[in-house]
């Protein structure tokens, strides 16, 4: 009970509100994290289905090798995942690990498409196992930066939406023409995760403006909080709630 005050998460309630449905539309950070899922989620919809096919042929490892050859991408993706939990605890500020995990994937995705040595495209496929780390991040903190019940739903339906959609498209993109290499698909990958990237960093950025302005609305001296009895367990929205702050 005390850790959902101090949080002002809030209870919510069963009851559908239509104020909140328009404030999730009407709110940056939902498109933000619809974006994101949708661009990130389309390498992952397009390798998840061509990864073998991309080791096999276009690597060259044969179809049964090819089956060993993707053990070490999920080695890496365990152990990336086991050091982040550890240095989320340490340090928590998810929005700047996302970002950074999705850099590091932009570089794997650069030598997979761009690079003509077999060995630096294998490294940049093994690279790109880190890319669910991100995801994890971006999805508890928009969670946690989304405040009433019907809000909270209506964003999560959408981020749903954008993820199911974006890993439709992937394996759009590989066409056959281009077999074995698929160079326009990798490409994409690279731009989806650039794009993505974008989404982070707008993301911090209205996070950041939206608590300097609650800052400064705060600190001045004709301010007076609301007298809501228990507002903390009240099924307020994120702008609604006094004294919240959006998380990095």
């Amino acid at each position: 009970m005390q850790r959902v005050k101090n949080s002002k998460q809030g209870y919510g309630s069963p009851k559908w509100k239509w104020y909140q449905f328009k404030e999730s539309l009407m709110d940056a950070r939902t498109w933000l994290g619809f974006f994101y899922a949708f661009s990130s989620n389309i390498p992952n919809g397009g390798l998840g289905s061509f990864m073998l096919i991309l080791l096999s042929d276009s690597l060259g490892y044969g179809s049964k090798k090819s089956l060993l050859m993707r053990m070490p991408g999920g080695a890496v993706e365990t152990v990336g995942l086991v050091l982040f939990a550890l240095l989320i605890s340490k340090w928590p500020y998810r929005i700047f690990l996302s970002s950074f995990i999705t850099a590091v994937v932009i570089a794997g995705s650069c030598m997979l498409a761009f690079s003509t040595n077999s060995k630096a495209q294998l490294a940049g496929l093994y690279i790109y196992s880190l890319s669910p780390i991100g995801m994890i991040c971006f999805l508890s903190l928009f969670g946690a930066n989304t405040l009433g019940y019907t809000k909270k739903i209506t964003s999560q339906a959408l981020l749903l939406i954008a993820y199911a959609t974006g890993n439709l498209v992937g394996p759009q993109t590989f066409r056959s023409t281009e077999a074995p290499g698929y160079h326009s698909a990798k490409i994409a990958i690279v731009v989806c995760y650039v794009f993505s990237l974008f989404c982070l960093i707008g993301t911090f950025f209205v996070n950041y403006w939206d608590n300097k302005k609650r800052d400064k609305i705060e600190n001045s001296p004709s301010f007076e909080m609301p007298n809501i009895e228990n507002i903390e367990y009240a099924d307020l929205t994120d702008r609604e709630m006094p004294g919240f702050r959006y998380l990095y």
